[in-house]
């Protein structure tokens, strides 16, 4: 990674399994229809030639479906779709099923949804940090990979070699690109402000206008969906912008206490943090991460006007009854 950053990089897309993922509009459509007439919609992922398969979601799981490649003809349903597969299973000696693939469906307002392995907070390391920051599109997203399904390196190119695959692995080079043409129209902006414009332009409503949902059809905690679904047009031209400087995070460091090595790792020089000290909640973030008790703590944030042609500008804000914003 040093390497790398010697090389002159701006942005380095490393997924470490913290990153927040999402459904896209896209659906690859096939159907089991069962011996009783009752139909269960999923995906038919890869037709290798063999035997078929119905693939189930457990109650984790529960309505995410995740397009992956197989060996063998498969569709994939829902937990829900799993229970009355089982019960028709068990009512009969003979159950018998057909697989019919019905094509992609596109713009499915239902998305983004939050995906069942999307990584939620809070933040185990710092709970003044409110995390994920953003999410982005991580489920059923069409790749490349080097090795076929049965990991020949050697194997000719083939269709096997473009899948579709779903992770946070998947999710960080979409996040990562998005920060990387924001870089591209403000070369001289910061990570922080970069990072900012991202979570500031984030949507939460899914195509229908409604709230994002998570894996369970239920409306997505702030711990699932944070800020918000990346929204790449409007993130290169935010209004305002949460800077941090390097005193600030400094600062930062400090206020987390027993933080004297590692700073001087950071910093390279040693520091007194006796003055400089922030509370973890302080470090001018896009987004407030507060544990709410018997006193009165007041928080404040800095913003910086990130478009030039923002001249005026009034704020809303939604709180809960015993939070006040100023």
């Amino acid at each position: 990674m040093d390497a790398v950053v010697e090389d002159g990089a701006d942005v380095i897309s490393t997924s470490l399994g913290r990153v927040g993922a999402s459904t896209i509009d896209r659906i690859i459509r096939a159907t089991a229809y069962l011996g009783i007439g009752d139909e269960f919609d999923g995906q038919m992922v890869k037709d290798a030639g063999g035997p078929a398969m119905i693939l189930t979601n457990n109650v984790v799981e529960a309505y995410d479906i995740i397009g992956d490649a197989h060996v063998l003809l498969a569709t994939h349903v829902s937990y829900a779709a799993e229970q009355k597969i089982k019960a028709y299973i068990n009512s009969t000696s003979a159950p018998t099923a057909t697989i019919i693939f019905k094509g992609m469906l596109l713009g499915t307002k239902t998305a983004p949804i939050v995906a069942f392995f999307s990584s939620r907070g809070p933040s185990l390391a710092s709970l003044g940090i409110l995390k994920p920051d953003t999410i982005g599109p991580g489920v059923s997203i069409l790749a490349t990979r080097y090795k076929s399904l049965d990991n020949e390196t050697n194997a000719k190119m083939n269709a096997n070699l473009i899948v579709m695959s779903s992770g946070t692995s998947l999710s960080c080079p979409h996040l990562s690109g998005n920060a990387a043409l924001v870089k591209n129209t403000h070369p001289d902006w910061s990570l922080a402000a970069i990072k900012s414009a991202l979570m500031t332009s984030a949507t939460q409503a899914n195509f229908n206008g409604q709230l994002i949902a998570n894996e369970r059809v239920f409306p997505a905690d702030v711990f699932a969906v944070s800020a918000g679904h990346a929204n790449p047009p409007k993130a290169i031209d935010p209004s305002l912008i949460y800077d941090i400087t390097s005193d600030n995070y400094v600062a930062y460091l400090c206020g987390l206490g027993n933080m004297k090595k590692q700073t001087v790792i950071i910093t390279r020089c040693v520091i007194s943090c006796h003055e400089r000290s922030i509370p973890k909640v302080q470090l001018n973030n896009p987004s407030f991460s507060i544990q709410l008790g018997m006193s009165s703590p007041v928080y404040s944030r800095t913003l910086t006007k990130g478009s030039i042609a923002c001249v005026s500008m009034k704020h809303i804000v939604r709180s809960l009854v015993s939070v006040k914003f100023a």
